[in-house]
């Protein structure tokens, strides 16, 4: 999977539309296990056992259902997260679903939840609470330093010699830690 979202990034950095980066996704997967059913099966029995493949009239309904909302939809909101937020990001959500599909499981068809789903559950939810607040907090540190260099870089450009250095160094006081001055 990591693989494929990482991918999938290029893709969308370029074309930008995640529902036909999803459907040529599909496309090569078919083509793919059509390979492996004829490379695998061979082409004559493969042939001779298509009635094996055909599936009754009341499984037509659930699979189409399966394919087209489960699979489909599932894969076009993963390639827009992909794009929104960057395959390391998305990867951090796919452990939310097997504890997705045991509350659908449990709200849907009664099925009990153990505690240990539960717990999992928790820890789940808590990492990436964590992961996320690690993030804005990355991104709140990589403003700051931006800040300061735009400043930095105004000073130089205003002269600057012994006062510019004394104009940063009162002036970031205000956008860095007292440490980060005392270091310049």
């Amino acid at each position: 999977m990591a693989v494929f979202l990482t991918l999938q990034e290029s893709l969308l950095a370029k074309y930008a539309a995640p529902m036909r980066i999803t459907l040529i996704s599909y496309a090569f997967g078919a083509a793919l296990l059509v390979l492996a059913l004829l490379l695998g099966a061979g082409a004559q029995e493969a042939r001779s056992s298509a009635y094996r493949w055909t599936l009754p009239p009341h499984a037509r309904g659930a699979v189409l259902y399966a394919g087209v909302v489960a699979s489909g939809i599932n894969y076009v909101l993963l390639a827009w997260g992909n794009q929104q937020l960057g395959p390391a990001m998305v990867s951090l959500y796919l452990p939310l679903q097997p504890l997705a599909a045991a509350l659908l499981s449990h709200g849907a068809l009664g099925t009990p939840v153990g505690g240990a789903v539960l717990e999992g559950g928790v820890l789940i939810a808590l990492g990436l609470i964590c992961v996320a607040w690690g993030r804005g907090a990355n991104r709140r540190y990589e403003e700051r330093q931006q800040e300061k260099l735009s400043y930095l870089a105004r000073v130089e450009a205003a002269g600057g010699g012994e006062t510019g250095r004394q104009i940063v160094r009162s002036t970031s006081a205000k956008l860095l830690s007292e440490r980060d001055v005392e270091s310049m």
